[in-house]
């Protein structure tokens, strides 16, 4: 993320905030839930930290790999940082939830098979639980090991975006040569064109725009010097936001399609959040943390209403919190970035920024898979 995006993170951070905090303090104080009520469980689904390019492009004079610490798509220096701030930052915020000791009782944490996801997860946890006394191992080291559960990514449907299925696969081809991505693509030609000839390799997807961008922007981050056609590419970085968000958000654009990539771990996590109000969670932990991709953080937004046409950064995290409140349980969903001091509470579609269980339920009723329905039934194509 260059420096622009940064500020515009930062300033769509603190517009949030100022913009939204009167109706969050009405809605809080119509409901009395900051006063009276109890935070019981959360949920947070973790994009990993800064990483490295994937590849460069033929005229990339930072594109080979021997210039990348770790390989080409591993976790930077930064975003163990980063992660590592994340779980400081949610000691704080769930102290009363996660205790001073770590116990498998009480957090579980789980990751997708990619190696910057699970030394994310770890550099996360290292925040989140530094040692107790009673935890102390070594006295140079104040660290202690913390597992984080994976399953191999080509079954992995609930946190890995790209497990093949017929439907969704097809849905995708289809919305990808459809006349409005061509007509994008049309409209953007001349800097498309410029990137190509730029970089010395084709750019014919949206796709293809997004991960060329994002390599600069990489690079840039990282204070390599750059060539000048390559800041003359992320001069456009607003447009190029733009349509690297629409390459994300076709994933997810029909409600098939939010069902079978980001409704199964929706519903996992409301289901987890019923059985906490039933007194049946076993065991009875009070944290879920999910390491995903900038894909699973987007299809989760998107499928829920509540995407912003931008490309949650490295480190980003989606927190959704349940409240008990009497006899009442409410749900939260909150925002957060490295760029911002707190997680920032997000508007949940015909509800508000805090809504009972039931009421999410009943919203989203569309995209959670029913009690039949498993992803290989909803991924066969119809005949």
């Amino acid at each position: 993320m260059n420096l622009i995006s940064q500020i515009i993170w930062i300033l769509f951070g603190a517009s949030i905030d100022l913009a939204l905090g009167d109706d969050i303090l009405r809605r809080n104080k119509t409901r009395n839930v900051e006063e009276e009520s109890q935070l019981i469980f959360s949920h947070v689904i973790v994009r990993h930290g800064d990483r490295n390019i994937w590849s460069g492009c033929p005229n990339d004079p930072f594109g080979d790999e021997s210039y990348w610490i770790g390989g080409f798509g591993a976790l930077s220096n930064f975003g163990k940082r980063d992660l590592f701030d994340l779980g400081q930052y949610m000691r704080t915020r769930y102290q009363h939830l996660v205790g001073t000791s770590y116990s498998p009782k009480t957090v579980y944490i789980r990751s997708t098979d990619e190696d910057r996801n699970l030394m994310s997860s770890q550099c996360l946890a290292a925040g989140l639980y530094p040692p107790s006394e009673d935890e102390i191992w070594h006295n140079d080291l104040n660290w202690q090991p913390v597992p984080v559960h994976t399953v191999p990514s080509t079954t992995d449907y609930f946190l890995h975006s790209f497990v093949p299925c017929s439907l969704a696969d097809k849905l995708f081809k289809e919305l990808m040569s459809s006349e409005f991505v061509k007509s994008l693509l049309e409209k953007h030609r001349t800097l498309i064109s410029f990137m190509e000839n730029s970089c010395g390799k084709p750019i014919k997807t949206l796709s293809d725009v997004y991960k060329t961008y994002n390599t600069l922007t990489i690079e840039e981050q990282r204070g390599f010097d750059i060539p000048d056609w390559a800041k003359e590419i992320l001069k456009s970085n607003v447009t190029l936001e733009y349509l690297s968000a629409v390459s994300y958000q076709i994933a997810t654009y029909l409600p098939e399609m939010k069902k079978i990539r980001a409704g199964f771990l929706i519903k996992e996590m409301l289901d987890r959040f019923k059985n906490k109000t039933l007194s049946n969670l076993q065991p009875d932990r009070s944290l879920w943390i999910y390491a995903v991709h900038s894909t699973g953080i987007v299809n989760i937004l998107n499928s829920l209403d509540v995407f912003e046409m931008m490309i949650p950064p490295c480190g980003a995290s989606l927190h959704f919190e349940l409240f008990q409140q009497g006899k009442e349980y409410y749900v939260q969903l909150l925002y957060k970035t490295p760029f911002t001091k707190n997680a920032i509470p997000l508007k949940i579609k015909s509800c508000g920024f805090i809504c009972s269980l039931d009421e999410i339920y009943e919203i989203y009723n569309d995209i959670l898979p029913k009690e039949d329905e498993d992803f290989e039934s909803l991924c066969r194509l119809k005949v």
